[in-house]
């Protein structure tokens, strides 16, 4: 008897069973391609990063003519250094006169308190004036008595003794008024006189100061719009500093990716400007307040649309090592290509908003405070020169 085999049906059989073992093995494949992508994968990486610093913009503080400029752009400065300088000849003379009126107004105070020493004298001789007539009066009193000096005298004495009296206590009542103007060292700026002439000296040292244009910051001049004999006006913008010593990378990642993201993780940083042999080291420090699409859908009609189509970026801080960015400065704006060790959790704490708040209020390095100190300075010097007090002496 003869066996009929069907070839047809076994290849297609077997056929079958090997699609459905590509199937799976193509599908094992992808689970692990995704796994390694999604949870075992050890860096992150981004090249959607921006170097990120402080720039200051620096204006004129008074109305003058650019006599210097003392910069140009790219040139390191130090803060309090003088950038450019006003013509001063106008501040310069307002100066000079507001000293010459708080020193005339020391003088008069000091006038007044030798006022105070000649009342004294006089008050001194009207008082033995009246002690020698009531002596007098009493010795005619008792010549009277016995007939030796007549009515008339006794009485020509009793009115030169009145006389005597009523001029002591003139005198006594112009001392009290000298005495209520006489003030000591420590309330001298509280006199109007002094205190007016005081507050117009701070302000014509400030207006001379303010000729000279100083660095805010330590840094690089990015930017100089200041010409030699142009006039200004004050708020006028001139110079602007980078503090480039300062700057940080934001980087921008995807929010699915977040949740490996940790406060104090390690990244690699690499720039076209040093090239890959130059590697920046970083730490990730905190989340910005506002992701890149939101921007875009602010400054683009149909933003909404188009950040809604795929996960939004979310800006993240690094904060960059001191050393290496001394070593090899970054110029505000570059890309950079961020590179994240997900191995390395940092402090393990998720990244939140403020999580590295600074200690200390950010502040410039030449303050305010420091110009009104001067001003300070300068009126207690010339109150000192008139005051008759010695250079150290308090």
């Amino acid at each position: 008897m003869y066996k009929i085999d069907y070839p047809d049906a076994h290849e297609h059989s077997l056929a079958r069973a090997l699609l459905w073992l590509g199937v799976v093995v193509l599908g094992g494949a992808v689970l692990v391609l995704a796994y390694w992508l999604l949870a075992a994968r050890p860096t992150l990486e981004t090249d959607d990063a921006r170097v990120r610093g402080a720039l200051v913009w620096v204006s004129a503080q008074t109305q003058g003519e650019i006599a210097r400029v003392l910069v140009e752009e790219g040139q390191r400065v130090e803060a309090g250094q003088v950038l450019l300088e006003l013509d001063p000849v106008a501040q310069q003379m307002e100066l000079e006169d507001a000293r010459s009126a708080l020193a005339a107004a020391v003088r008069q105070a000091r006038s007044v308190q030798r006022a105070a020493q000649v009342s004294e004298d006089d008050l001194a001789a009207r008082r033995a004036t009246v002690e020698q007539m009531r002596k007098n009066l009493a010795r005619r009193s008792e010549l009277a008595r016995t007939g030796a000096v007549s009515a008339r005298e006794l009485a020509q004495a009793r009115g030169a003794l009145a006389s005597a009296q009523a001029a002591l206590e003139a005198s006594l009542a112009a001392e009290a008024g000298v005495r209520s103007q006489l003030i000591d060292r420590a309330t001298l700026l509280e006199t109007p006189p002094v205190a007016r002439a005081a507050a117009r000296l701070r302000t014509a040292f400030l207006a001379h100061r303010r000729t000279q244009v100083r660095a805010p910051i330590s840094g690089y001049i990015a930017a100089n719009n200041a010409h030699a004999g142009e006039r200004v006006a004050a708020g006028d913008v001139l110079l602007s500093v980078a503090a480039l010593n300062t700057a940080w990378v934001e980087a921008r990642f995807p929010e699915n990716q977040l949740a490996r993201l940790y406060r104090g993780q390690g990244a690699e940083l690499v720039s076209e400007l040093y090239g890959s042999d130059v590697i920046f080291h970083g730490k990730l420090a905190r989340l910005g307040a506002v992701t890149e699409e939101t921007l875009r859908a602010a400054d683009e009609e149909n933003g909404a649309e188009h950040w809604q189509r795929r996960a939004a970026r979310v800006p993240v801080r690094i904060e960059l090592d001191a050393q290496e960015l001394a070593a090899h400065p970054l110029l505000l704006g570059l890309r950079m290509s961020v590179r994240v060790n997900t191995h390395d959790t940092g402090s393990g704490e998720a990244l939140t908003l403020d999580a590295d708040a600074p200690d200390v209020t950010r502040s410039l390095e030449a303050p305010h405070e420091t110009l009104l100190q001067e001003a300070a300075d300068e009126v207690e010097r010339v109150l000192r020169a008139h005051l008759g007090e010695e250079p150290g002496e308090e």
